[in-house]
C-alpha cells in the first residue's frame, strides 16, 4: 500500500493494492471509483480520475496535515469544527483559497468559515463526540455503495 495520495495511480498500476488517503477523506466517492477502476485494470478511467484528484491532492499537503483536511471537512458539514489542538494553526489565507477552489472544482458544496482559536491545549481531552467524524465503509467491488 502506499501513503500518498498522489502515487495511488501509479503504484497500483505497478501492482500496488491501496492506499492510506488523505484525500478520500474528502471526496471518497472519486478516490473509490479510482481504486476500482485500476483495480479492474480500467487505467484510462483511473488516470482520469487521478487527473481530477490532483489539485485536491496538492491543496491537502499544501500545509502541515491535518490543517487543510480537517478544515475542508468542516466546511463541507463532515465535522461540527475545524478547531484544532495547538500547536496547530487555522489554515493560512492563501491555504483558503486553494481549497476552496479545489473543493469548487469537484463540485463539492463547501461552507467556508474561520476556524475557532485552539481551546485545546495540552490537558484538554475533547469528547468523543465532538473528537470523531462519522465512518463511512465503501465495498470496492461496487464503488457506489457505502455503508456508515
Amino acid at each position: 500500500m502506499t501513503g500518498d495520495d498522489f502515487t495511488t495511480l501509479p503504484f497500483m498500476a505497478q501492482g500496488g493494492d491501496g492506499c492510506i488517503s488523505v484525500v478520500s477523506n474528502v471526496a471518497p466517492g472519486d478516490m473509490v471509483e479510482m481504486l476500482a477502476a485500476v483495480a479492474t485494470g480500467d487505467l484510462q478511467r483511473g488516470g482520469e480520475l487521478h487527473q481530477r484528484l490532483a489539485p485536491l491532492c496538492r491543496a491537502m499537503f499544501c500545509e502541515s496535515n491535518p490543517i487543510p483536511v480537517k478544515t475542508a471537512c468542516a466546511w463541507l458539514g463532515l465535522i461540527p469544527t475545524a478547531e484544532l489542538r495547538l500547536p496547530m494553526t487555522p489554515l493560512s489565507d492563501s491555504g483558503r483559497e486553494l481549497l476552496e477552489e479545489c473543493l469548487t472544482g469537484l463540485g463539492l458544496h463547501a461552507t467556508p468559515s474561520d476556524a475557532p482559536p485552539s481551546t485545546l491545549g495540552p490537558t484538554a481531552v475533547p469528547s468523543r463526540e465532538n473528537a470523531e467524524a462519522n465512518t463511512v465503509e465503501y465495498d470496492l467491488s461496487d464503488p457506489g455503495e457505502a455503508t456508515t
